[in-house]
């Protein structure tokens, strides 16, 4: 996060702290540039990335098309791999076949999970039972799955999930944290989005979905987040929010690559247009690249990058939500549950403030429920008290 005394800091400019990348700049990315950055990660050691297969997925059934088209979907990813680079080595065995075995599935203590709290814990304890033991109601479970899992697909059929057979097994956190995304695309009439290590709670998705009543053309609701201890803020939670596929005008598995290559592309400096001086990187931590070649991983290791963005580990995918669909949807198209809100925390006001100044709809939450009476007024009168408060945080008269 940036320090609140930066001198050049305008204190309506969520864009100073999270900067904007268009449909158009990944759009060029993807045509002109994928190739090139597929090379260059074989090229640099990195073959194993497949880069180019990164969302491909078997095409979903007539029935299942049938299934979620018009229909209320809860979209999820699953894979197993280690999330950190630090981790990154420690892969689960898997059978002549390329398939996980089911032995690291039931394992407890799994290295993959070392010093953290999912070590005592097996993978199934971890990302599988919450879901599978889920009451969807009226929702259709959607589950993007990696393709060293395929075993696991009678298991998920019998529980009622339909099952997206991904082409990619993952290389860390991601790209599989971000297939779920690709439900942006979907024919139903919304997607919830949510991890499979929590159970899924149709209240908590609900609340929501009614928000779309709100606002025809929204294709984004979102609960308001805050900034975390360690100065980060998820300006879209990626285990909490819900999309409208109808109102969403971008390709997302495009997007998403053209998002991934021009980070990739990058990599090996630090640019102004990433943002790195202004999130106070300096370049005698980032080793040249006469020098990369000669360590054991090319490159870049997380602290050579802005904090969150270094690919392909956690958490990556929430970037690409806050620094392509925050800024493209808010255009009057996103609606945000203002759960939360709190005066002295600068980078949710000035989301909050850019919220207000481009037309989006705020609604808040009294005794505990949405507000749903006079919504443009609530937004206006919200945006402004947001504003006196950045403004006071900030000492700027």
């Amino acid at each position: 996060m940036i320090s609140t005394q930066h001198p050049t800091l305008s204190p309506e400019q969520i864009q100073h702290v999270y900067p904007r990348y268009s449909k158009k700049l990944l759009e060029v990315m993807y045509e002109d540039y994928l190739m090139e950055a597929s090379k260059y990660l074989e090229r640099t050691g990195r073959s194993d990335y497949h880069l180019l297969s990164s969302f491909e997925h078997e095409p979903l059934s007539p029935g299942d098309l049938d299934r979620i088209r018009g229909r209320k979907i809860v979209a999820m990813s699953l894979f197993f791999k280690p999330s950190n680079f630090a981790r990154r080595k420690v892969q689960p065995q898997t059978d002549h076949e390329g398939q996980i075995l089911e032995s690291e599935l039931n394992r407890v203590q799994h290295p993959i999970w070392e010093n953290s709290h999912r070590h005592e814990r097996t993978f199934f304890q971890n990302y599988l039972n919450p879901v599978l033991e889920s009451d969807f109601r009226d929702w259709v479970p959607v589950l993007y799955l990696s393709s060293n899992l395929r075993h696991l697909e009678p298991k998920l059929g019998r529980a009622g999930f339909v099952v997206i057979r991904m082409k990619h097994k993952s290389i860390a956190e991601c790209p599989g944290a971000l297939w779920r995304y690709l439900s942006f695309n979907l024919p139903c009439a919304y997607t919830y989005l949510q991890d499979t290590d929590r159970p899924f709670q149709a209240q908590r998705a609900e609340r929501l979905i009614k928000l779309f009543e709100l606002r025809p053309n929204a294709a984004i609701s979102r609960p308001l987040q805050f900034t975390s201890g360690n100065g980060e803020m998820a300006l879209i939670l990626g285990n909490d929010f819900a999309v409208r596929p109808a109102a969403v005008d971008i390709d997302c598995a495009r997007s998403i690559l053209g998002y991934i290559t021009m980070n990739i592309l990058h990599e090996d400096r630090l640019t102004n247009f990433c943002h790195e001086p202004v999130a106070r990187r300096d370049d005698t931590r980032v080793e040249p690249m006469s020098r990369r070649s000669q360590r054991e991983h090319f490159g870049p290791i997380p602290h050579e990058r802005v904090g969150h963005k270094c690919y392909p580990y956690y958490p990556f995918d929430e970037q690409w939500l806050k620094e392509v669909v925050y800024y493209h949807f808010s255009n009057g198209r996103m609606i945000t549950l203002m759960q939360g809100v709190r005066p002295d925390d600068v980078t949710q006001g000035f989301d909050i403030a850019h919220q207000r100044k481009h037309g989006n709809l705020l609604v808040p939450v009294i005794n505990g429920k949405p507000h749903q009476s006079s919504p443009e007024s609530i937004t206006r009168t919200l945006g402004q008290r947001s504003r006196r408060q950045s403004l006071s945080r900030l000492g700027t008269s």
